[in-house]
């Protein structure tokens, strides 16, 4: 078995060789210049702070089409750019050991493995993983780690075994990244009590292995997560869309990771990096151009580098038209595909010579053919550099018996030249003289093909005005099943976004139909171009099917500047149904949520394929054939035990609890939300509602740690930093609007929203000189004072919040022998002994001048939290924290993410994340 495993890296050792480093190219476009950064995807910086830039490359041609490539660029200290590697297909990411090794991330071109990492260099070192990954990370033992299905994130030795990281076990990995002595970084998102998702970054030290972890704060806002990167000194470089823009932030972790935006112009990067000088290097499009690299000094200065150049060229053809023969009354459509090295190209139509007025799209068809129409057709594809032409003949059958050779463009030529003629002049022609005509080829037989309808379909608002009309071609091919390809042109886009301005509506939804359930495929395509006008009018979009709605919001748009392509395929088979399920039977996470259960399929299976790859959005799945039962609590209980099973194209498989929603008149559905897709499933589960119930109680940190790995129990706990861990547990909701700012805090203070929120809750109200003091040290009487007004707050809004709720009127007197009936505090102390919130000490003292503790406090706030202790945490989270500690599990609590349940104590029991 040994010797097989060998011989099969060996032959994957030798493609790649070849793969890599020699393609084979028919012929390629020279789009780029090698001494520029043109298109970016991604940076790294190696540890003597060189760039690396993985851009796009030119497009090798094979077998008549194009295959795009990219290219590893290196900028060195002195600004100088060379070519490391080109030509990579199938290019996922790249990354940087602490050794400057580069190691590049691709997808395997034989399919025998689903990801392959190669080593840049003389030995071109090549390792198969049987999983996708899209991002890697390595430590200075060479160990990879990255995000895999069942196991958290996983962690590979030199010598190929791979293993769960600890306490990361059942943590989805979306961002893994290493620094430059080989400390690990893990950014992912997900959800707390409250089912809102919430971003947290983790870092593991190369040489403890101790994890510290930090909630990513954005106030107000949620986050479209892009990149991350850090530095030695923990200084991170983070890109995340907020609200529609891109924020580029730097901060110091874990102490502050409220997110700051260093260039307000530098929009929609997709990538981030940071050397050891504190430098930001992002990407992303400013006003002159797309794919711009860019540094930010800790100043704030801004420089652009490797000015981006494109090479103009005239286009070339990689789809021919072919030949067709039809009989009266059928349709015919010629199609073809042009490329220009991202100059934007037209086409222009011409039929024997004489050019077709209104045809500038790359396909021509005719509905109903007629004798007239046969003859030469000649499609021109051209920008301000040139052009090139295809032609093929549409002849009417049994008219004529000449046959050619079909296609006049050899895909191969890059200058084709139809019909034998000279080619026209390739140099610009911007002065609208008259080009040559095309001269016509041969005739040529052609098999029967697919018969096309077209059918105008609604662009509705939310609120069900229409705002448009768009076409859809349904093909019915030979073999019986049919396609409906669904555009939505520029023009169209623009008048919808008007329309829906003026009626108020913020989303365009395609209304696509199949009331005879007779489509197998629906393929939706929204140009760049069509996004433009979506994305500048502040617009959703929406792609309404029979058997799924995808609702993307605006800033899941933002920086997607591609055309926007969906593939839904129902999954309509009997047999291919039975199938899903049995492979869903098989999934540990299955097997798990039902027991000694049973399972089935509600509804219908759908798979969807799209370029929209790690942005949320919104999925919803009819309830087909199903009617629930009309008692409410049956009702309930059947809605109750629904989870949709995904079966991600990465190989990820997961349960996700749905939330009920109307899907269109009469037809209820499930909502849900993704981030990237795959095969989606409606199934009915026994014990799937405690499955659900278990997994999806997560508390997240409210105090960190320090820079040291350590928590500092007995450090005393200043007053903004009590303000920060209060805030974090009041309503996000809360108004800042009706409370007058301090005279010591200025709008630009990091804690100034916090603090302004427990302002505004009424739970530390600062002194009569309008002054917060922040840097102030809670006491043992303030502590009680604040909890006490928490607590007040509670039972005001719940008389059932807390058991003591019923004697805040009366609660005596405490005896503490340093507390008099006239303190200033006395009122809380009582009721915090009284409510077993906050005792005294075994002198009978409660000391409450004395200043708080940091363990002390998480123990308080914990209670009025109704957090905790949390029992069974495997690993300590903190190096000064043991788990023989005495608040070992009020301090896990307090700052460490978790899932839980309740046990019969009513504290809570650890469980890895889901």
């Amino acid at each position: 078995m040994k010797k097989n495993k060998v011989f099969s890296y060996f032959f994957i050792l030798t493609l790649i060789i070849s793969f890599f480093n020699v393609p084979t190219k028919t012929e390629a476009l020279t789009c780029y210049s090698p001494n520029a950064f043109s298109y970016a995807r991604q940076l790294m910086v190696d540890s003597k702070d060189n760039l690396y830039v993985m851009v796009d490359g030119d497009p090798i041609r094979t077998n008549g089409s194009l295959m795009p490539t990219h290219t590893l660029k290196k900028m060195d200290t002195d600004g100088n750019i060379s070519v490391i590697i080109e030509d990579l297909p199938n290019f996922s990411s790249f990354a940087i050991s602490p050794s400057d090794e580069i190691h590049i991330v691709t997808g395997d071109p034989t399919g025998e493995f689903k990801t392959l990492i190669q080593k840049i260099g003389q030995d071109h070192e090549v390792i198969g993983l049987d999983v996708y990954i899209d991002r890697l990370a390595i430590d200075d033992e060479n160990n990879f780690y990255y995000g895999q299905s069942r196991i958290g994130l996983a962690k590979r030795d030199p010598s190929g075994n791979v293993t769960s990281v600890d306490y990361f076990s059942k943590i989805p990995s979306h961002e893994v990244k290493n620094d430059i002595e080989g400390n690990i970084y893990l950014y992912t998102n997900t959800r707390d009590e409250s089912n809102l998702y919430r971003d947290i970054l983790y870092r593991i030290d190369h040489h403890t292995q101790d994890v510290t972890s930090a909630f990513l704060s954005v106030p107000n806002a949620s986050l479209n997560y892009l990149d991350i990167a850090a530095n030695p000194d923990q200084i991170i470089a983070f890109a995340g869309g907020i609200g529609g823009t891109s924020k580029i932030s730097r901060f110091n972790f874990p102490e502050q990771v409220s997110l700051n935006d260093l260039e307000s112009e530098l929009r929609f990067t997709v990538s981030v990096a940071i050397d050891t000088k504190g430098n930001v290097y992002t990407i992303g499009t400013p006003v002159t151009g797309s794919g711009a690299v860019n540094m930010i000094t800790p100043a704030g200065e801004v420089t652009r580098l490797g000015e981006p150049k494109i090479e103009p060229q005239k286009p070339v053809i990689y789809l021919a038209l072919k030949n067709q023969e039809k009989t009266i009354g059928e349709s015919a459509e010629f199609l073809t595909e042009g490329y220009s090295c991202k100059f934007d190209h037209t086409y222009e139509w011409y039929k024997d010579g004489v050019k077709i007025e209104g045809q500038n799209n790359k396909s021509f068809k005719i509905d109903s053919v007629t004798s007239s129409d046969t003859g030469n057709y000649t499609v021109r594809v051209q920008n301000s550099a040139g052009y090139v032409e295809s032609t093929a003949t549409l002849t009417i059958k049994g008219e004529s018996d000449n046959s050619g050779e079909g296609d006049s463009e050899d895909p191969s030529n890059p200058t084709p030249n139809p019909g034998g003629t000279t080619d026209p002049d390739p140099t610009p022609n911007p002065g609208g003289t008259t080009d040559p005509a095309p001269t016509p080829p041969p005739a040529d037989d052609h098999d029967d093909v697919p018969s096309t309808e077209i059918i105008t379909v609604d662009v509705d608002g939310e609120n069900g005005e229409n705002l448009n009309k768009t076409p859809i071609h349904r093909t019915t091919e030979l073999d019986g099943s049919v396609k409906d390809n669904v555009s939505l042109p520029a023009a169209i886009a623009k008048e919808t976004v008007e329309k829906g301005k003026n009626s108020g509506n913020e989303t365009a939804r395609i209304l696509i139909p199949d009331e005879k359930d007779i489509v197998t495929e629906t393929n939706v395509t929204v140009p760049k171009t069509s996004l433009s006008e979506l994305k500048n009018g502040n617009m959703n979009l929406e792609i309404f099917t029979e058997n799924a709605r995808v609702v993307i919001p605006k800033v899941s748009l933002t920086d997607f500047n591609e055309d926007l392509y969906f593939r839904f395929i129902p999954i309509k088979k009997e047999v291919e149904q039975q199938e899903v399920m049995e492979r869903a039977k098989k999934e540990d996470i299955v097997k798990e949520a039902l027991g000694d259960g049973t399972i089935e399929i509600v509804g219908r299976p759908m798979t969807i394929e799209t370029n929209l790859t790690s942005r949320q959005v919104d999925l919803i799945m009819p309830l087909l054939g199903v009617t629930l039962p009309s008692e409410p609590k049956e009702q309930q209980d059947y809605l109750n035990n629904l989870g949709i099973f995904i079966e991600h194209s990465d190989g990820e498989k997961v349960l996700v609890r749905p939330e009920l929603v109307e899907y269109k008149n009469g037809v209820q559905g499930l909502e849900f939300t993704i981030d990237k897709f795959s095969t989606f499933t409606i199934v009915k589960m026994d014990n799937l509602d405690a499955y659900f119930d278990n997994i999806y109680n997560v508390h997240l940190p409210y105090i960190h740690g320090f820079k040291d790995g350590t928590f500092r129990p007995e450090a005393a706990v200043k007053r903004s930093e009590m303000a920060a861990m209060l805030a974090r547990n009041l309503p996000e909701d809360t108004e800042l609007s009706k409370v007058s700012n301090y005279k010591d805090i200025p709008v630009s203070y990091w804690g100034y929203e916090d603090i302004m929120k427990a302002k505004q809750s009424g739970i530390m109200t600062g002194y009569s000189d309008h002054t917060f003091n922040s840097q102030g040290e809670v006491t043992r009487a303030q502590m009680a004072t604040i909890a006490y007004r928490w607590m007040k707050n509670e039972c005001g809004e719940d008389n059932g919040s807390y058991a003591s709720c019923s004697s805040l009127k009366d609660n005596g007197v405490a005896d503490y022998r340093d507390v008099s009936a006239k303190h200033w505090a006395i009122e809380a102390i009582s009721f915090m002994k009284n409510a077993n919130v906050m005792e005294g000490y075994t002198d009978n003292s409660f000391r409450p001048e004395e200043k708080l503790t940091r363990a002390q406090a998480v123990k308080v706030l914990n209670r009025i939290f109704k957090r905790g202790p949390l029992n069974g945490v495997p690993q300590a989270s903190f190096k000064d924290v043991s788990k023989q500690h005495g608040s070992f599990k009020e301090i896990e609590e307090a700052a460490l993410t978790h899932s839980y349940t309740i046990n019969e104590n009513g504290e809570e029991d650890w469980r890895p994340l889901q």
